[in-house]
């Protein structure tokens, strides 16, 4: 099933009965089931708690089965703009393949723009002197 049809799948079974939706009488055990199914939790075996939170081993001890979401529908973690001055915090999308340094916001935008094109001057007026000819 490719992953289209499976969100497709899972979204018409979590709205069925609209206006009513099936979720509204759901307990935990039944999301954890549902998200197995459809592959947004995935089980994963620990032997101790996984962070100051964790409600794992609560019923029954460790090891235990504890349910994460699979990655792809974990959250962007949260940077924060290498800009100097800046500190705006933002998701790393990676939408073109690298991570992304800077925040979006204008005023880093026209920060960075400055620095690029004095970047480029100082590269093109140092090759100015050189003419390519040995002498």
């Amino acid at each position: 099933m490719s992953e289209l049809m499976r969100l497709r799948a899972a979204i018409r079974e979590l709205f069925r009965g609209w206006p009513e939706p099936a979720i509204e009488n759901m307990d935990g055990r039944e999301v954890q089931e549902f998200g197995e199914r459809y592959g947004i939790l995935v089980p994963v075996v620990v032997a101790e708690p996984c962070g100051d939170y964790c409600n794992c081993g609560e019923y029954g001890g460790f090891p235990t089965i504890c349910y994460r979401l699979a990655p792809e529908f974990r959250p962007s973690p949260m940077k924060v703009c290498a800009r100097a001055g800046c500190g705006n915090t933002f998701e790393d999308s990676k939408s073109r393949g690298t991570p992304r340094k800077y925040c979006r916001s204008e005023e880093c935008r026209k920060a960075l723009n400055v620095e690029r094109v004095t970047a480029w001057r100082r590269k093109s007026n140092s090759n100015k002197g050189r003419s390519g000819v040995n002498s």
